[in-house]
This record gives C-alpha cells, structure tokens and sequence, in this order.
C-alpha cells in the first residue's frame, strides 16, 4: 500500500528527533494494522488518518517515562471508539491483552496534585485548584466520585487528562446518557475547577469563545427581514 509506505517515512521524520524515536517500528505496525483491522472487516473507511500519528506523539512527549506507551496505544488506536466489539478487536489485534488497566487516585496536599495512577509504572500527575486544604473527607468523597465511572469514563478521563497536559483541545463523542457530561464534571470536581458548561443551538455560534463576531451565511428569514430594517 503506497499510503502505509509514505506513512511509515513520516512517522521516522516526526519521530527522528524526539527522546521516545524507539517507537517508530511499534508505531507504525500498530497503525497500520489498525487501519486494516477497522476499513476491512468494520467497514469504516478513513478511521485512521495522519491527525492520529501527531495525537500518539504530543500524548507520548507529555507522558513519556511516566506512562506506559502502550496506554496512549490502547487509547489512539481502541478506545477511541465507541464499540465494544471493535475496541476488542484491537486490543487484541496489537497484542494489548495483558495491559492491566484499573486505575486508582490519590492526592499529594503538599504538592497539590493528583495523581491517576494506573500501574505500578504507569501515573499522570495533575495540578489542582483547592482553595483548602482537602480533608479527609473530602478526599473520601472524590474518590467515590471517580469509582463511580464506568471502565470507558475512566479511559476517557484518563484522555482528557493526557490533553491537559499536551494543551490540546479535544472532543468527546458517545450516544446520548453515555456519561460524557458526567466524566467531564468529575474530572473538574477532582482538581477543584470550576466548570462553565456552554450550550451550542441554532440560537448562538462559536462566537460566545472568541469574543467576536463570526460571519454566518446561513440566516433564517426572520434574520434577514431583521437586517433590512437595520440597515
């Protein structure tokens, strides 16, 4: 496959100069067989693109010797989708069988952090945003809050954490009560932020983020008869 072979010498080009470039192989390989395992026998055409290779890298350079690469594996490549079945697949597929995934917490009061710890050798570290020092109690009541997701918030949480980190944006999709809204709202409980949910409609536009106008062409006809008597 021409494309696989062009993406091979692109992961070496990005890679190359970065301290995990040992990945290049295994990266590719995982790629790759992905790619194929989901166009081939889930029918789902362009799963994988290039946005996925520069995903496994800024996730690596904020988790690199304190996560294991294959969490980030487990996480760009299987859980990245919604079904069960193919999330299996995958993990199968990249020989992520053995990956012991049950992650606990803890929190360091002197430090202020959080830390999502996965493995022996395995932990995100996070900042937090208490006014107060934690009590005992409160300790309590945050880690009930995070046994209480379900083993795909827990991934998913873990992601959002990684994208902390990288300062990447991100983008949670699931059907409706899957619980996205309430991984967010935990994840935001346990660093003591403040949440500002944002409802999008037809009502408003990205604009409310910006600060700014944004141009829009598609306007109602009530809209238009609204600027006629404007201008």
């Amino acid at each position: 496959d021409p494309f696989l072979n062009d993406i091979s010498e692109i992961i070496y080009k990005k890679l190359e100069k970065e301290e995990f470039r040992e990945d290049y192989k295994k990266l590719y390989e995982n790629y790759k067989k992905t790619k194929i395992l989901v166009e081939k026998h889930f029918q789902k055409d362009n799963a994988l693109n290039l946005n996925d290779i520069s995903k496994y890298i800024e996730l690596r350079k904020v988790s690199y010797k304190s996560l294991d690469a294959d969490i980030i594996y487990a996480m760009i490549f299987a859980y990245r989708f919604p079904e069960i079945e193919i999330q299996k697949a995958i993990i199968e597929e990249l020989g992520l069988t053995t990956l012991k995934f049950y992650p606990s917490i803890e929190y360091d009061n002197p430090i202020g952090t959080l830390n999502i710890i996965i493995s022996d050798k395995s932990k995100i570290q996070l900042k937090t945003y208490f006014k107060n020092k934690l009590s005992f109690e409160k300790k309590q009541e945050l880690t009930r809050k995070f046994y209480s997701l379900t083993s795909n918030q827990k991934n998913c949480l873990i992601f959002l954490s990684l994208c902390i980190l990288s300062k990447k944006t991100c983008n949670i999709l699931g059907k409706t009560a899957s619980g996205k809204k309430y991984t967010v709202y935990v994840l935001a409980d346990l660093l003591g932020k403040t949440l500002h949910p944002y409802q999008l409609n037809s009502e408003n536009n990205l604009s409310i983020f910006y600060g700014q106008s944004m141009i829009n062409f598609h306007i109602t006809e009530e809209e238009r008869y609204k600027l006629l008597d404007i201008f």
